[in-house]
Formats: structure tokens, sequence, C-alpha cells
């Protein structure tokens, strides 16, 4: 048997057997290299006996001359297999057949083996079976797994453990479905574990991955825009996405695709959305968003006013202008509004980008202004605070923010001295505190009287 061909127990060398010398008395030929030692079936069974106690222990751990590593050999179980030994009678050294012969171990070494110390060889020939693993009718045309190839071929001893077959290739986007006893499929094949005992040709089933789903998601809205496919299913190994795309509703434009609901993590600006495929494969349940926003904005402006002085039933005029981005040749657009405290306007259809400035006339209050979270640096005009001065404030309109708030703050700060602006309210002050002075004087002059 060819070493190559069998299972992992390695069955060459096996290890020593101790025969009784009588067997030997009387033979013919003992000294004879290469002379047959079996020649009755009570040879046989004499040497059977003996290989039931076989020593393993004399097998070294190491390459010899003949680059042969014996070191698989320890504590090998040929024993295991007795039952499947040929006892052939009469065959000497060469015959591959089950034969003990006289090894010629001398100064000589005429076989020329140099690998073991023994006087006496046995080789043993078994009982054996074929197994071939065969790719089924598959699909597969090409490359290792093509249908109708030859996977592995393996000699076992008869009622010796079947094995996996080696050498096996799974395509990427394949799986093993299992093995059949023909190559349609129709006979399940479950032999993997279980003993040998007749040659077997069997068929292995490979079919394609089960498709993963990719799912894309308009997270704007219909009013915005739609998708032309909202999922589509791919091999998570080979398949190749054919993705989505996106188009805009009248008033919106394309933002985005992106990783995460939220919209942070952007992948592409391109509205024709066809991503690689991961080098891991894809993973069923991957979702990737389709982000919308308006191409214009409506901005509400929002007045507070605030301070111990401040008027809160004053109207406050407003002007705004502001220019398309897109066509900075276009006449700006312009417009008023006049707001009381805690009162709102809207500037409508501002074009995303644009400036946009908002100017406050009258402004003789200190002015501050946020848009969305940001504070924003406010600008005056014919000096600060005085009566006839302007406020203006410029946002550059954003995706979306969507609210600008203007706080006027008057309050009194006695440590700052008295101004013109304030004088009005400080003299009223006056006007009280001297009546009230009167009045407690005059009240007292009564009293002496």
């Amino acid at each position: 048997i060819d070493p190559s061909t069998l299972d992992g127990n390695g069955y060459f060398p096996a290890g020593e057997i101790d025969l009784d010398k009588a067997y030997l008395e009387g033979k013919a030929n003992v000294t004879t290299p290469g002379a047959a030692l079996i020649n009755s079936t009570n040879d046989w069974n004499a040497v059977l006996a003996a290989l039931g106690n076989l020593n393993t222990s004399t097998l070294t751990n190491n390459d010899s001359a003949d680059g042969k590593d014996y070191s698989k050999n320890q504590g090998n179980n040929v024993g295991d297999y007795l039952s499947q030994a040929a006892g052939d009678v009469g065959y000497n050294w060469g015959t591959q057949r089950t034969a003990l012969f006289y090894w010629n171990w001398d100064s000589n070494h005429s076989f020329g083996f140099t690998d073991q110390s023994v006087k006496y060889h046995l080789d043993l020939r078994f009982n054996t079976n074929k197994i071939t693993f065969i790719t089924g009718e598959n699909g597969i045309t090409s490359g290792a797994a093509q249908d109708g190839t030859t996977v592995d071929s393996r000699t076992y001893i008869t009622g010796s453990k079947i094995l996996e077959p080696r050498n096996l290739t799974i395509p990427d986007g394949y799986r093993l479905a299992g093995y059949y006893s023909d190559p349609d499929f129709t006979t399940p094949w479950d032999g993997i574990g279980t003993p040998l005992t007749s040659d077997q040709t069997v068929y292995i089933k490979i079919v394609p991955l089960e498709d993963v789903v990719l799912y894309y998601k308009n997270v704007s809205g219909a009013e915005a825009g739609k998708l032309s496919s909202d999922s589509e299913g791919v091999n998570p190994k080979t398949g190749v996405a054919t993705g989505s795309e996106a188009t805009a509703n009248d008033g919106y434009e394309f933002d985005g695709w992106y990783e995460d609901e939220a919209c942070t993590k952007l992948i592409s600006e391109d509205a024709s959305f066809v991503l690689e495929k991961p080098t891991d494969g894809w993973k069923d349940g991957t979702t990737y968003y389709a982000k919308f926003v308006r191409k214009t904005q409506d901005i509400t402006v929002k007045k507070i006013v605030s301070g111990g002085l401040g008027d809160r039933e004053k109207g406050f005029s407003f002007t705004y202008s502001y220019t398309d981005p897109k066509d900075t040749t276009k006449t700006p657009v312009t417009g008023t509004f006049t707001l009381k405290h805690d009162g709102t306007t809207t500037i409508s259809s501002v074009p995303v980008g644009a400036a946009l400035t908002i100017t406050e006339s009258n402004s003789d209050y200190s002015v501050s202004a946020v848009y969305g979270s940001q504070k924003l640096e406010v600008t005056y005009v014919n000096g600060d605070n005085a009566s006839n001065s302007t406020a203006s404030v410029t946002i550059t309109v954003a995706k979306d923010v969507l609210d600008v708030t203007i706080t006027n703050l008057k309050d009194i700060n006695p440590d700052m001295g008295i101004m013109l602006d304030s004088f009005p309210y400080i003299l009223v002050l006056l006007l009280i505190f001297a009546g009230a002075v009167a009045f407690v004087f005059c009240r007292r002059r009564g009293h002496k009287a």
C-alpha cells in the first residue's frame, strides 16, 4: 500500500514483535536474505498472535537516513486493524504481500537499508478500500471546484473511519451543502466518521451563500425627495450592489449618503450611490441613509426686549436684504418688518448659503443676536447706542438652522453717569422723589400748628 494514500495513522514501520525462537527452529533459509518464513497457516497464526503484542516503544522520533519520519508511528494502532491483515503464505521480500523474511542485517548491508537494526522484517498486506470525492453538478464551470473535479482519492485499511476530503476548495460566495451518492444530489451520504467497508464514490454539493439585504433609507421624508431603490439582496461574498439613486423634489437638493441615521458620517455626495463591497463582505441589514435639504429656508426672526428700562410695548423697525449666492448678478431681495417684545416674523424662501443682513433702526438699546446656537457679532452705525444709530447682523443661511433671535437690552447703570438718552426716565424719578419730600414736610408743619 502506498503510505501516502493511507489515513493519518501511518503504518510504516509498525514496531517490533517477539516470536518464540522455536518458531524459527527447523525452518530452511532462515539466514537466506529475503527468504519466505511464513509457509503455512500455523506460521501465520503464530505471527498474528505476536502482532497482538506489538511493541512500538523502539520507534525513534527522528528523520532517518532514508528521509522517513518515524515520529508519527509512536503509539500507532495497527493492532486495531489486524482483522484486515491478509495471511499470505510462501511470499518473500519484494512481493507486496504479507511476508516475513531474513533482513540480512550484517556489515555488508546487502539490501541497502540502514534505518532498522533488526534481523527479520515483516511486511503486512491489508484488505483495503478506496473512497473518491468528486464535485457534483453544482453549476460551477471553472476553478478548483469545477463540476466533476476529483477533490480527493484515498485508500483506507478496510474498517478505517472515513475522514473529510482533503484539498476541498469552496469558492468565495459558496458553502458546502453536503455529500451525496449521486452527482445530481438525490441521495444524501453521511459517511464521515463511519468505517469504510467498500469502494465508494461520493459527490460534493456546493451552493451559493444566501443573499443578504442592503437597505437605502430617505431620512428627509417623501416631500423632500425619493430613492430609486429601498433595498436589494446580494451575495455576501461575491455580490455586486446596484445601489440607489436619490432624486430631490422641487425646492430641495440632495445633501449626501451617510452611514448613520443622524447623518453625521458622510459616505458620498453623489446622488447615484453604488458602494464597493467591503473587504469582509456584505453584512445583512446594512442601511445607507440619504439626506435632502431645502434649497431655501424660511428664517424666523424673534425679538426679545430685556432690562429694567426696556420698553416692551415699543415697535422696533427692521430692514433686511440678501442676494442669491448662485446668481450674484440678481438684484438683492429686500424687505421691512416691525416687532415688539416676544414677537416673531418670517423671512420666506431665503436661498441656502445666502448672506442675510438684518438691520434694526433707532436702536438706543444694546443689541445682541443668536442664530441657532451661534452668537453673532452686531455692527453699529452712527455711534454706539446713539438715538439715531442702527445695529445690523449678518447670517449665512444654513441648511438646517431656521431661527434668529435679536435681543435689545436697556438697564439702570448708576455707575456709568447720566446718559442723555436716559434723562427722561431719570427726570421722572427725581420729580417723584421731590413730591415725596414735600409731602412729608407739609405733614410735619401741620402737626406743629
